[in-house]
């Protein structure tokens, strides 16, 4: 199966309730669903996923029993999916996956220089030179209205795969690289971070750090949401070299209190 990242922001998105529980386990309606939903279910198909998990049809939105057991479970339900499809350009449901695109933004612009005149101290010699966005991941990812969100970064960090549709291509991110449709072998280094290969260092304390003060800024709609849409990421933490046996504590980790608690900029 596949999952699902989505900014709600101010789109009426069908939601999962009480109400309509036994209605939807017959059939769902997709013609009352957002064009995000409608476009992931098409892009599923085409990757060869038969199921997707979208949190609001698959979480009863309207039951905080149900909301407690499933965001429990979200560690699972992302790094046990194939991949994750992110919405990453869509300010909400209304927008999708696919975009518009302009040609310059997928294929870069190449130009030919043939002289070998010097142009005092910035010549550039003969040859053939691809202009590309240094911002290229910063501006298509990192700013996009996606993953200004708080939930989506623990999404992000859990799963095994990314395909992202951003406004001006579509992206692939794993725990060994990052590629797009201008870079399909590997992107050149532009800046670009990916968050994933954060858990796979050695040194846990200060990734955790780092994770920490990333999503600190992110937006949440609901503030009591704050440790939830962080807690897949602790319990991943807790089982990775050096981490073993220690305890969370809603925050900070028993083993490594002194440190959370001096609130210092430098780490060990």
């Amino acid at each position: 199966y596949a999952t699902l990242s989505h900014r709600w922001g101010t789109a009426n998105i069908f939601q999962l309730k009480l109400g309509n529980l036994e209605a939807l386990q017959k059939e769902i309606p997709v013609d009352e669903l957002s064009k995000t939903f409608q476009d992931a279910f098409v892009a599923a198909k085409k990757l060869g996923v038969r199921h997707i998990w979208i949190d609001s049809l698959c979480i009863i939105q309207d039951s905080l029993g149900d909301w407690q057991r499933e965001a429990a479970l979200m560690q699972h339900v992302y790094s046990d999916a194939r991949f994750n499809i992110s919405a990453t350009g869509a300010e909400d449901g209304d927008d999708g996956l696919f975009f518009d695109r302009r040609r310059f933004e997928v294929v870069p612009f190449t130009i030919e220089i043939t002289s070998t005149a010097p142009r005092e101290e910035h010549y550039i010699g003969p040859g053939s030179y691809r202009f590309i966005n240094p911002r290229l991941w910063s501006h298509s990812i990192s700013q996009a209205p996606l993953n200004g969100r708080g939930w989506v970064m623990q999404e992000r960090l859990l799963a095994r795969r990314i395909v992202r549709f951003c406004t001006n291509q579509i992206f692939f991110e794993c725990r060994e690289s990052e590629v797009c449709e201008m870079f399909p072998s590997d992107i050149p280094d532009t800046g670009a971070f990916a968050l994933s290969h954060s858990l796979e260092s050695r040194l846990c304390l200060p990734a955790w750090f780092q994770l920490v003060e990333t999503y600190a800024p992110l937006a949440l709609t609901k503030p009591e949401d704050k440790l939830p849409a962080f807690s897949g990421i602790a319990k991943l933490m807790q089982q990775r070299p050096g981490m073993s046996g220690d305890v969370y504590l809603a925050g900070p980790w028993r083993r490594h209190l002194l440190y959370h608690l001096l609130w210092r900029r430098s780490r060990p």
